[in-house]
């Protein structure tokens, strides 16, 4: 998996090191077993004894040391000493490693998400980004561990059954056989492991889902006193995760019952064998003893290991998916050059959009427009008429199914896309504002600048006096998505850090919706005397609140309907933007007392 690899390999290696030495130490260890034995006066003495006593009488001799108990004693501590230090350092390694991992997997998959085209983006729930960077993450890194786990007690029962071998080839053979038929039936528990792993993957991703949907509207939940209802389903998913969980729990527990019996009988069985054999000498039994009473648990661990990691493994393939997903639909990063500039206008050329191939609904079909530069253009419709759709458009945030967008004689395509947004602030209907101060929210996307340049833009933005009132004025914090602001102060907000790009366009998605007449008026103001350092496209639902502008789209179905300045779409009686206005005269406030007399009204 893409990540995995560049999480420090010279840890990796290190802990593979150290892991091999643990295991030889180990059997260093055991092989000492054997003249200690010896001079305790078990067994024979290593010139009459077995294979193993001469390994171990000549790795005394290899050390140049005397036989003595206290001698042999030391050498033994020493060697347990080492392995215990080795021990403790394949541990750290391996800790560091997989924190290292975590890390890493979790910064992929933010990054995967953070570059894959919008198009892809909108069409996934958030709560399942979430699941995939807070918990798959977790679980990913848990199977590497078990991975690791894994081949450590794999090397471990190498080198044991290694040593066995010396003591008595047949009887460790007969041993290897016997616990490779007995491990056939574990395989039902592994497939179950992973059976369950899949519906526990599930059952968390609807727990996210459920979270992101509750929190998300907690607001209207209290209103419409629903706050029992969402708490009634997420008790629901939340049951539903434990029981399996417990199941996935009491499979390892019915797996490890099963396995510590069968290898009972097995061990009992085979030292039994050991002990009636004429070949074996009478340190031997004792050694074997030692030597599978020390296996077993490895054995275990092998086994358990490997059930985790087949518990992990639907995480991990889900995780697999969302990488090449996104990979796929990974967006070409913006460049270091100069921003793209717009001198002459945005133009569409027989525009269609539609969110996916098999989709045959389209919010825009066969658009064609041109929106001049450094001019303040009103786009209106009806709910559903391709208004955000068109602005997305514009701003580089989806690519047209068929046709074009122009930025004066340049088409937007996919490597130039993301370089254009540096040139583009869009201001959404549905503000958003981080639980941080108001400073570091207007920093967002401009982190260098002064302090100055703040206010600056909060004074475009008519936001400046408010602020200024706050007392601790940009350290104020505003909570999360601005909730300690009004909706009409977060607009505000919003509109000045999107000003802190210094545009070529700025979009205004219902920007104003949220103010009453005085401070939407205001802001007009501000948007009017901006038009000569950038060009305004501004989306609303009435015409009244686009009235001021140069001029004026109506969008229905998708298509354009109208086109022209106020005068031009007021002369066409029984025109949608006629009858709008007629029915809101709101927007005659809007006018100046001359524009009002030209305008006939």
């Amino acid at each position: 998996m893409r990540g995995i690899g560049k999480a420090s390999p010279g840890i990796l290696i290190l802990a593979f090191v150290a892991m091999i030495l643990t295991s030889c130490l180990e059997g260093i260890g055991l092989f000492l077993l054997v003249p200690l034995l010896t001079l305790l006066g078990v067994g024979e003495q290593a010139e009459t004894g077995s294979s193993i006593a001469l390994v171990g009488d000549r790795f005394l001799t290899a050390v140049a040391v005397d036989r003595s108990v206290q001698t042999v004693l030391g050498i033994f501590l020493i060697v347990i000493i080492m392995r215990s230090l080795v021990s403790f350092a394949q541990a750290a390694l391996t800790a560091r490693f997989i924190s290292r991992l975590l890390h890493q997997t979790r910064m992929t998959a933010y990054e995967a998400i953070s570059h894959a085209k919008w198009q892809y983006v909108a069409q996934h729930k958030a709560s399942g980004f979430a699941h995939a960077i807070a918990t798959q993450t977790q679980r990913i890194a848990s199977g590497a561990n078990s991975v690791l786990g894994l081949a450590t007690s794999v090397v471990f029962v190498g080198v044991g059954i290694a040593v066995s071998l010396v003591v008595s080839p047949y009887l460790t053979g007969l041993i290897v056989a016997l616990a490779t038929v007995l491990a056939l039936p574990m395989l039902w528990f592994d497939l179950r492991a992973y059976r369950l792993g899949r519906q526990v993957w599930t059952a968390m991703s609807q727990i996210f889902e459920q979270i992101g949907k509750h929190f998300s509207g907690l607001k209207a939940a209290k209103i419409l006193s629903a706050e029992v209802q969402f708490e009634k389903d997420f008790r629901a998913l939340s049951d539903d995760y434990s029981n399996l969980s417990a199941r996935l729990s009491f499979n390892g527990a019915q797996a490890s019952l099963l396995h510590g019996v069968t290898t009972a009988v097995v061990l009992v069985g085979f030292v039994y064998f050991a002990i009636l054999s004429s070949e074996t000498t009478a340190v031997e039994p004792i050694l074997l003893i030692v030597i599978f009473s020390r296996l077993l648990p490895r054995i275990f661990a092998v086994q358990s290991n490997f059930r985790s990691l087949l518990a992990v493994l639907p995480d991990y393939e889900a995780f697999n998916r969302l990488l090449s997903e996104t990979g796929t639909a990974r967006e070409n990063r913006p460049s270091s050059g100069p921003p793209i500039t717009l001198t002459k206008s945005l133009r569409f050329e027989n525009v269609s959009f539609a969110y996916s191939s098999e989709s045959e609904v389209r919010p825009l079909n066969g658009v064609s427009i041109e929106l001049p530069a450094r001019k303040a253009i009103g786009l209106v419709g009806p709910s559903g008429a391709g208004k955000t759709t068109l602005a997305d458009l514009v701003a580089g945030l989806f690519p047209p199914s068929e046709g074009c967008v122009l930025v004066d004689d340049l088409e937007l395509d996919e490597k130039n896309r993301a370089h254009w947004r540096k040139s583009v602030s869009y201001v959404l209907q549905d503000e958003y504002l981080f639980n941080d101060t108001i400073a570091a929210n207007l920093r967002v996307g401009s982190p260098d600048a002064t302090d100055d340049e703040l206010w600056h833009a909060l004074a475009k933005a008519r936001a400046s006096e408010l602020v200024k009132s706050l007392p601790a004025k940009l350290m104020t914090l505003i909570g999360d998505r601005g909730i300690r602001l009004s909706r009409g102060q977060r607009q505000r907000l919003c509109l000045a850090r999107g000003l802190m790009k210094k545009p070529q366009l700025l979009i205004l998605d219902e920007a104003t919706s949220a103010l009453n007449p005085i401070d939407e008026q205001e802001l007009i103001e501000a948007l009017k005397s901006l038009t000569d350092q950038m060009t305004i496209l501004m989306i609303a639902h009435r015409p009244s609140s686009v009235a001021w502008t140069d001029r004026i789209i109506v969008l229905n179905q998708g298509a354009i309907i109208e086109e022209g300045t106020l005068s031009e779409l007021m002369g066409h009686e029984g025109g949608f933007t006629h009858a709008m206005l007629m029915a809101d005269t709101s927007w005659m406030k809007t006018l100046k007392p001359s524009a009002r007399q030209e305008e006939g009204v």
